[in-house]
């Protein structure tokens, strides 16, 4: 049942200057609505009325400095310069909530993190050392000509880790190293196996040699743009097996591309299909990679199509798993996915959150202050880009209708029938380019997708794991680790803020104990805060 109650229909919202056509859109009749909500500033600021300022301004007050109190983790380093400088100077105001994440995100210096032991960003090796272990590849001269070009000077500690082992040939075994290996988001996992792929494959060989796959289809596209830009110029070609659509996209003829980048139901039926409707030889496969693998793994028709693919697979095949998180429940699968690893590299659970991603949450009584909540949040703060997940598709197009009422500019991304691939991909682009600010979305984004601007995740509704017949069965700790590190990646400092109603204060605690990481209480709804309001409001 949705959250909200209102008989408009979902609203689909794009920005000023976005190349899409409402053609495109699955709610054409609020093209006007949307159009009319494009002309707010800065993707999430709200156009106050001039009749609410007076009354809005002290709630506001009282919402900056409890907010920006919260984020301040400077407070004891103020130089003696400028104490004495601020000494004669007027009262100044409370340090708003955007003034603070827009210090944290761009004040960070990835090089100072680089040489911090504790940090996942950390060097321990140089790409050259990688190929100086024993029995170990180098990485290929042009994918480390581009690895430079990308941006990446140095590895960083998982991909240190990881990259001896993935371009290590065993003499024992006499094939490459399975790896199953775990690494907080937005830490290099991608770009790992990837360098290990355009290492190992053969360019002069036209047959498909890796294969990947990952849950969904936004994540194979965000995947093959990788490998793309760092198989420039090798050679080295790669097929997606889908187009946006529903039908699969395998071309006529054979394959020659040497990745094959598809969601698993697709790989498992080009896998088990008729003989002669199959267009590559999954023996000749080498190299398999799967990407959020507890994920996969820990549903039973996954592990089915997996086995569909291992099944047709050489036995001497390198099998590379890895994922954010792997909760001990998937661990006995993964081993019988990639038996006998090289290594198994997991954290430890207090580390699997990062550090940088400054985790509040805020007490509501109901849905609708939670609502209330949001707008006065966006009112007092400017962030770059937010993140906002829901439960279910219907909350999500609910929340951005009551937000768009409120001339918000937000944009909507769901899966299932509500949006095709074509329509995500067209959303995901406008909101990595700046077109859109504030993205309402599902757990469909929560996996893997980067989007490094993002710089504030809002839970709207606590993350939950849900059965076959979506009944809710218990908090979701990995969705959650998964929903916050869409902000903090590559190191940047970000904010993560969970709304929770009065019976799931508990589960707040639960998240807390499971990852030793404080979330901390933002009292946004004080005596103050909520008259201030209230006047507002009349």
């Amino acid at each position: 049942m949705s959250e909200f109650s209102s008989d408009a229909a979902a609203p689909w919202a794009t920005t000023e200057g976005s190349s899409e056509s409402w053609a495109d859109s699955p709610f054409p009749a609020l093209e006007d609505q949307q159009q009319a909500s494009a002309t707010t500033d800065s993707g999430a600021k709200k156009t106050a009325q001039a009749d609410k300022e007076a009354g809005e301004n002290k709630g506001l007050d009282k919402l900056a400095a409890d907010l920006g109190d919260a984020l301040d983790t400077d407070k004891e380093s103020k130089s003696a310069e400028a104490a004495e400088t601020a000494k004669d100077a007027p009262p100044a105001a409370a340090p708003s909530f955007s003034s603070k994440l827009l210090i944290d995100v761009e004040g960070v210096d990835l090089d100072i993190q680089r040489s911090d032991k504790s940090s996942p960003l950390y060097s321990a090796l140089t790409f050259e050392d990688v190929g100086k272990q024993p029995d170990t590849l180098p990485i290929r001269e042009q994918v480390l000509i581009n690895c430079y070009a990308k941006g990446f000077k140095q590895p960083s500690k998982i991909q240190s880790a990881a990259l001896p082992i993935l371009l290590r040939n065993s003499p024992e075994l006499g094939r490459p190293e399975n790896l199953i290996f775990q690494s907080q988001a937005g830490t290099g996992k991608t770009a790992a196996f990837s360098l290990n792929l355009l290492t190992r494959c053969d360019p002069s060989i036209k047959l498909p040699q890796a294969i990947y796959t990952a849950p969904t289809f936004l994540l194979c596209q965000q995947t093959l743009k990788t490998i793309d830009e760092l198989a420039q110029d090798t050679g080295a070609t790669r097929l997606n097996t889908f187009n946006g659509t529903t039908a699969p996209n395998f071309t006529k003829g054979k394959i020659t591309q040497q990745i094959v980048v598809g969601t698993l139901g697709r790989l498992a039926n080009q896998a088990v299909g008729a003989p002669r409707n199959r267009q590559f030889d999954f023996k000749n496969i080498k190299y398999f990679v799967i990407d959020e693998a507890d994920d996969l793994l820990a549903k039973p028709n996954s592990r089915a199509d997996i086995d569909k693919i291992m099944g047709k697979l050489d036995k001497n095949v390198q099998v590379i798993l890895l994922s954010a998180t792997f909760e001990e429940g998937v661990m006995e699968f993964a081993l019988k996915t990639a038996p006998e690893p090289r290594a198994v590299i997991t954290l430890p659970i207090k580390e699997v959150t990062l550090d940088n991603v400054k985790q509040l949450y805020i007490q509501c009584r109901n849905d609708d202050e939670k609502f209330r909540a949001l707008c006065e949040i966006y009112e007092a703060v400017n962030v770059g880009q937010t993140v906002i997940f829901v439960k279910e598709r219907g909350v999500a197009f609910d929340l951005a209708k009551r937000l768009m009422a409120e001339r918000f500019t937000v944009e909507v991304l769901v899966g299932g029938k509500d949006m095709n691939k074509q329509q995500q991909d067209a959303v995901l682009t406008r909101f990595r380019r700046g077109e859109s600010k504030v993205l309402i979305t599902t757990d469909i984004l929560a996996r893997g997708i980067d989007v490094p601007q993002v710089s504030l995740v809002v839970n709207f509704n606590l993350p939950v794991d849900m059965d076959e017949k979506q009944h809710r069965l218990s908090i979701s700790f990995e969705k959650y680790a998964h929903r916050i590190g869409r902000a903090g990646r590559f190191g940047k400092k970000g904010t993560a803020i969970t709304m929770v109603l009065p019976q799931e204060e508990q589960q707040i605690k639960l998240i807390e104990q499971h990852y030793s990481h404080p979330i901390e209480l933002v009292n946004v709804f004080s005596d103050e805060f909520a008259e201030a309001a209230k006047d507002a409001e009349n």
